[in-house]
């Protein structure tokens, strides 16, 4: 079986640039595990693929499919029952109608009613999670220098020593604890 791409049917160039992203790296977590599944690009530097939203993919096959009429799209409505054979295929729709193809597409969701009645299997996991997706841009702070480690000589923070409790002591604390920046040791164990 032949894997076609966007580029294959002459659609990728339709998809505007600016919605399309590419994914630089992904990692998997699995909830509170310091453990991540990591996947970086090979030592070539290209991307492991492109983020493209689905509502495009889907408009714009959509809309080649209509501009190429080669196919007929019925929207907005159930298929009823379905027939196939070698030579093509029967759809009795909810209307009544019936529809006749050389070719049938089970395009109706991941939970195809089209699907299973062609005898097509699938096997569908409900895993109860949810993933989001989205491009993040961010304005790029100053470079800030690396938090001093006590004892550090010279260093922002150097000399800091614990106070009673165990806390550090930092001019103009005034008891309410280290300003942004100040040393804080990880206490003892």
């Amino acid at each position: 079986m032949k894997r076609f791409s966007l580029r294959d049917l002459d659609v990728w160039d339709r998809i505007p640039a600016a919605d399309r992203a590419p994914l630089r790296e992904a990692r998997v977590l699995d909830g509170g595990s310091p453990v991540a599944l990591a996947f970086a690009p090979g030592g070539r530097g290209a991307p492991l693929g492109t983020l493209v939203p689905n509502h495009l993919i889907r408009r714009t096959l959509h809309r080649s499919v209509v501009a190429a009429g080669c196919a007929r799209i019925e929207g907005g409505v159930t298929v009823a029952d379905l027939a196939t054979a070698p030579g093509g295929g029967t759809l009795t729709l909810a209307d009544g109608r019936t529809v006749r193809a050389r070719l049938v597409v089970a395009a109706d969701t991941r939970l195809s009613g089209a699907r299973r009645r062609m005898g097509i299997g699938a096997t569908v996991r409900d895993l109860r999670k949810s993933m989001l997706v989205a491009r993040v841009a961010h304005a790029r702070l100053p470079a800030v220098p690396p938090p001093a480690r006590c004892g550090d000589a010279g260093r922002r923070g150097a000399g800091a020593r614990p106070a009673a409790g165990g806390r550090p002591a930092d001019a103009g604390d005034a008891g309410t604890g280290p300003r942004p920046g100040a040393v804080s040791p990880t206490p003892p164990p």
